[in-house]
């Protein structure tokens, strides 16, 4: 989908926007909101070369993929960072992962 020539233009103009990035920062990223700062640095930092990871991060929903398989069978270990106020819950991990931390 985000790879997509039309659709992957419209969807990044969306996610790319100040809104959306304010939005997922302070869903995912902080416990209080972001401020000025972090928004007009995260806007220095839009463009292609940034697209990747937000793809990858993404894959499960625009791309309807999970790589929970893979994740499970990773032979090394696995660090998980996470917020302290990340709402999500990541506990499965540390169970279904081989030596996750």
């Amino acid at each position: 989908f985000l790879r997509n020539p039309v659709w992957g233009r419209l969807a990044f103009k969306a996610l790319e926007s100040r809104g959306a990035i304010e939005f997922f920062s302070n869903q995912f990223l902080f416990s209080e909101p972001c401020d000025s700062t972090w928004l007009d640095n995260a806007d220095v930092e839009l463009g292609l070369e940034a697209r990747p990871p937000v793809i990858a991060f993404n894959a499960g929903f625009c791309q309807h993929r999970s790589f929970e398989e893979e994740l499970k069978t990773l032979p090394q270990s696995t660090l998980i960072l996470a917020g302290n106020d990340d709402k999500r819950d990541r506990k499965g991990y540390l169970e279904s992962m081989k030596d996750c931390r």
